[in-house]
């Protein structure tokens, strides 16, 4: 009986129960596996992110006097004005930035530089 201690020149001869541990754990790639004498796991598994999060957007879905004021006097200052970037900084959503460029255009205090289907861009007079 061999009790698994290296002798001189020699490999070191397992148990069959021993080496079968050995195989599963290499083989199945536990958290769970432990060296042969018990004393701490060998390798621990994977640990999964819970991915990135976004901070959801509050922004006002009504106009209200202040903001309509900013509107006035703030956005025909801007260089370049979107729809997202008046929805940004106003914290508007985006349906009320649309509107209140096309109102700010017709008033003649915009200019438009470029119309596209999805996307109109607009600078100051």
């Amino acid at each position: 009986f061999n009790t698994g201690k290296k002798c001189e020149g020699e490999y070191p001869i397992y148990s069959p129960i021993e080496s079968l541990h050995k195989w599963a754990c290499l083989f199945f790639n536990s958290t769970s596996r432990v060296s042969t004498n018990n004393q701490q796991p060998i390798m621990a598994g994977k640990k999964w992110s819970k991915g990135k999060t976004r901070d959801k957007l509050n922004n006002a879905c009504v106009f209200n006097a202040e903001t309509l004021e900013r509107i006035q006097k703030e956005v025909p200052t801007y260089k370049l004005i979107t729809p997202a970037v008046v929805s940004d900084r106003l914290k508007i959503k985006g349906s009320l930035a649309r509107k209140a460029l096309l109102q700010l255009l017709a008033q003649g205090q915009i200019k438009i530089v470029a119309k596209h289907s999805g996307q109109v861009i607009y600078t100051r007079k």
